[in-house]
């Protein structure tokens, strides 16, 4: 590679580990620091990283973050950003506010498009329109709202009321708690995305100075990884902004915070509903660790949350359960701070308890570093992290930023860290040298057990909090709103309606013509090829999807579940939580955990439910998963056929800890991802998937695990027989078609082994109960502490009668949906902090938003939606942008693993690849007429359409009127 001479080459360095050459440079006159990684990965990877550090908890970084993307002088177009995501080809396109930085990465295979999102982030950074105008930050960060005189004075902005939802969020409060105490006189000492009560501190004044001081080539790091003309970027760079530039001294170095005398101890409020008077306690226990620049020791403290925290009977997690301090235990290595810390986490602790929690975390360290801990474990923590670095599977996350986010910790704070934990085979060799000594345990004794650099913190419930605060703020906007002289009233109404107007009125033609737009051509009217043959394994149908998988082997065995009643599901839904986390007949589940960590990359059982193509038929399957090095086959094979047929289920105190885990783990994750929760929530009126989904992992599956839990000692022996029956009636050779993803040497050593468990289950296949999906139009309203909303409305088109529905089309009209309509009301206008819409061939289809301010008004705005069709007319621009912008989710690349079982569900469901190319040519000969026609199914949708709402009580009493049924999650 040629290096212009504009820049300082610091370093070349062979990484084989990830398969390409990394240099490090310096931009001579700015001292720009870069990191180039050249690979034959065509997904390009561009990233601009600023460390930002702030002095307070203004959301200043968070709001910059938003506020850059909403203009600039090259691209002057009101949000470009959308722009971008309406008509590129893009394969990521996002930014990040962490603790001390804040990135804006992009990434795609196309090279013009990538020059192109290049162009527009580079171009944000560095000359954005929050210069030109206060109503970015307004809409971005928060303003007072007052549409009249005589109405009350409100706040909104789309990262206020993001970080409202946040805050909401017991175990985001825990962490920014945490952080606060564990790191004083240090900007982690604040929060970078903003508390919700000093974001209104922060002026325009503030905001422009933040970004001068911080967005400038000195305080940049540049990132660039793939196969690409990696001197004319650089020349570029230079040319269209580097070289404009004089160096500067930001003063953004992080120092190291105090040492503790003493351990800190600390206690904080969180909201939960007013009537849940039996919510409990969140404890932790964080140490400052360091050693961020050493990368043996920073692999050696994820090693150790593994042998000693997160493993199944993990020695402090099985303690603390033992004792009955908590429901789970959760914690580990955290990378993300000039000084990384380590964390215990208990859930669903009593108040009372906290001195005994920090005594039995203490006492293990003690007995664990005394005795020796256990080298199996400490062997299968090393080899899930190789396994997880050398797969390099990080699901729709580019590789390449992958590896950035790997590197940026380190790269930050020295430059001659930054590339170590890339370079990892000589720490693998290392790591597994020390294993033989006592390194980790004398490294727990001095990081964990002696170290009072550290916080125990103890969360507590608060009923009815969140409505105390909301009317603690109601009043002293009130009081603020009194206070105004009435030019100043007036004042703040003309903002507010100038700031609608603002943001009503669109960009110019010429503004949107700004933004650099591919053609049509550069898209491939064949869809992508799948990669599906019919083999067979001991007369089992295989489907072999042959890739390259550099040595590893991905297995699914896909049993159907036509011989399971549906008032059985949710024990279904039980047993696959249960697999892996119970012990064989062979081991411990604490051994177990060690044997698949040591032989696999992991091992593990999901449910699988897919409507058929052009028919209402449903296939359930009960997938056993596992992913392993081909050297390693046979040993998975037999894990396989210990885990799957003799694991002990009458442990029933052990099953009991598995339900409570279970059950505190599925009421964040209900809350936390609202959207998702009331999204399949209201599809489940009407739709059999979602339905069949509820009872597997949604809310019915939650309120089972409840369930079980009031009544365990009555219920526990019926509850075994009936794991051990749907055992017997599951896994059967019958039941039975086979996945695997891999090449021929991995298929070769799958065929001779796999035999093995197969000839252990019996022949039969299960006789299908009768299934009969009954549609139930149900407005459900579920109560949570949440200061937002999240508002789902969907249901059937099929229902409506429309059946023969164009898909391709259907995609581009979702394209609109996401990036312009829904955009536009939910998010820019009404302050959400995203919308989506999601739909299917089978009939389903649901608009929703999120971190929500509002409800009703979301409603609304969903039933506009018909007439916006209607009336939708696009230049010929325009609509090629929307075109280009749906083919860019559809041609995601995928790696091995998620192409292998993306090729199955298609073949499960009959999605031919006639069938995709007849929706591509849908896509790419979509007219305006073609959208304006779906007007009228989107109509017939929403007039049988249900709602749910997960949200704020508060709210959701408001809005009573409009549900069915008002609950928590609980049923209460």
């Amino acid at each position: 590679m040629k290096i212009p001479e504009t820049y300082e080459l610091i370093r070349t360095v062979e990484i084989p580990e990830i398969g390409a050459t990394a240099y490090q440079l310096h931009h001579r006159k700015t001292q720009a620091k870069f990191l180039l990684l050249e690979s034959e990965d065509d997904n390009k990877v561009f990233n601009v990283t600023f460390r930002t550090t702030p002095e307070n908890s203004e959301g200043t970084p968070h709001i910059t973050e938003h506020s850059v993307l909403c203009g600039s002088d090259l691209f002057p177009v009101k949000d470009p950003f959308m722009e971008l995501a309406k008509g590129s080809l893009n394969t990521f396109l996002n930014a990040f506010t962490y603790p001390d930085k804040t990135g804006y990465p992009v990434a795609s295979r196309n090279e013009a498009d990538f020059r192109n999102l290049m162009a527009v982030y580079m171009d944000a950074v560095f000359h954005p329109n929050i210069y030109k105008t206060d109503k970015i930050l307004k809409q971005e960060g928060w303003h007072y709202e007052m549409a009249s005189a005589e109405e009350p004075l409100t706040l909104n902005g789309v990262v206020y009321n993001e970080m409202r939802g946040a805050y909401s969020d017991p175990m985001g409060v825990l962490d920014t708690r945490v952080q606060s105490l564990l790191y004083p006189g240090t900007t982690y000492a604040y929060d970078s995305g903003g508390d919700p009560k000093d974001i209104p501190a922060l002026t325009q004044e503030k905001f422009i100075a933040f970004h001068k001081r911080f967005y400038h080539p000195s305080n940049a790091w540049f990132f660039l990884y793939g196969n690409m003309d990696f001197e004319e970027r650089l020349d570029w760079l230079d040319r269209a902004y580097l070289s404009n530039y004089e160096a500067i001294d930001p003063h953004t170095e992080v120092p190291l915070a105090p040492h503790f005398p003493e351990v800190v101890r600390a206690r904080f409020p969180y909201s939960v509903p007013a009537e849940e008077e039996d919510a409990k306690c969140y404890f932790e226990k964080a140490f400052r660790v360091g050693d961020l620049f050493d990368p043996v020791a920073s692999l050696a403290y994820q090693i150790l949350a593994y042998a000693l925290l997160n493993a199944p009977g993990a020695p402090i997690r099985q303690a603390l359960l033992d004792e009955g301090i908590c429901a789970d235990v959760s914690g580990g290595y955290y990378s993300w701070y000039r000084e990384p810390g380590f964390a215990v986490i208990a859930k669903d602790a009593e108040e009372q308890d906290l001195d005994r929690f920090d005594e039995i975390v203490t006492r293990v360290l003690r007995e664990q570093i005394a005795k020796g801990i256990n080298k199996r474990a400490i062997l299968a923590g090393i080899n899930n992290i190789e396994f997880t670095l050398r797969e390099a599977d990080y699901g729709s996350f580019p590789r390449g930023l992958a590896y950035w986010s790997i590197v940026s910790d380190s790269w930050l704070h020295d430059e001659d860290a930054a590339l170590q934990t890339l370079h990892f085979d000589p720490l693998f060799v290392k790591l597994k040298e020390l294993a033989e000594t006592d390194y980790f345990e004398r490294l727990a004794e001095e990081k964990l057990l002696r170290n009072t650099d550290a916080v125990l913190m103890c969360l507590t419930p608060e009923p009815g909090l969140t409505e105390k605060e909301d009317e603690e703020l109601r009043v002293k906007l009130q009081a603020y709103k009194d206070s105004l002289p009435k030019e100043e009233i007036d004042r703040i109404v003309r903002e507010t309606a100038e700031l609608k107007a603002w943001q009503d009125e669109p960009s110019t033609q010429e503004a949107l013509e700004s933004v650099p737009l591919l053609e049509l051509s550069e898209i491939d009217p064949e869809p992508l090829p799948v990669h599906n043959e019919e083999r067979e394994i001991a007369g089992v149908k295989t489907i072999f999807h042959k890739l390259t998988t550099s040595g590893i082997g991905y297995l699914d065995l896909m049993f159907s579940l036509r011989g399971v009643a549906l008032e059985d599901f949710s024990a279904v839904g039980l047993l696959k939580s249960l697999y892996t986390m119970m012990s064989t007949e062979e081991h411990s589940y604490n051994e177990l955990s060690n044997e698949i960590g040591f032989y696999t990359g992991g091992i593990g059982a999901a449910t699988n439910l897919l409507s058929k193509e052009d028919s209402h038929e449903v296939l359930e399957h009960f997938v056993l998963s596992a992913r392993y090095l081909r050297d390693n086959t046979a040993d998975t094979v037999r894990l396989l056929g210990e885990i799957f047929g003799h694991t002990k289920f009458e442990d029933t105190q052990r099953l009991k800890d598995i339900l409570s885990e279970i059950r505190v783990n599925l009421k964040d994750t209900l809350e936390q991802s609202g959207h998702a929760t009331a999204m399949q929530r209201v599809l489940s009126y009407t739709n059999r998937v979602p339905c069949e989904n509820e009872f597997f992992s949604g809310v019915e599956f939650y309120r089972y695990i409840e369930a079980l839990l009031k009544n365990f000692d009555e219920e526990k022996d019926a509850l075994v027989r009936k794991l051990y029956a749907l055992e017997r009636e599951i896994l059967r050779k019958g039941n039975l078609i086979i996945s695997f993803t891999g090449g021929e040497e991995e298929w070769d050593a799958v065929r001779e082994a796999l035999p093995a468990y197969l000839g252990t289950l019996p022949e039969e296949t299960s006789a299908a109960q009768p299934r009969e999906f009954r549609p139930e139009k149900r407005n459900e309203g579920f109560r949570t502490a949440s200061l937002v909303q999240y508002v789902a409305m969907g249901g059937n088109y099929r229902d409506a009668g429309f059946d023969d529905v164009p898909m391709g089309t259907l995609n581009v009209m979702k394209q609109i949906m996401s990036t312009e309509y829904l955009w536009m009301n939910l998010r820019v206008k009404g302050g959400a902090y995203g919308s989506m819409m999601r739909f299917d061939s089978d009939g389903r289809m649901v608009f929703c938003s999120y971190r929500d301010p509002h409800l009703q008004e979301s409603l609304d705005i969903y039933k506009g939606i018909p007439e916006y069709l209607r009336s939708f007319e696009v230049s010929e621009r325009d609509l090629r942008k929307y075109i280009i912008g749906t083919f860019g989710s559809a041609d995601a690349p995928m790696l091995p693993a998620m192409q292998g079982r993306t090729d199955m569900l298609r073949y499960l469901s009959g999605l031919t690849v006639e069938k995709r190319r007849r929706y591509r040519r849908q896509m790419l000969t979509c007219t305006a007429e073609d959208l304006r026609d779906l007007a009228d199914l989107i109509e017939g949708l929403l007039r049988e359409s249900g709602i749910a709402v997960v949200g704020s009580e508060q709210k959701i009493r408001e809005n009573e009127a409009l549900f069915g049924s008002v609950t928590t999650f609980t049923g209460e």
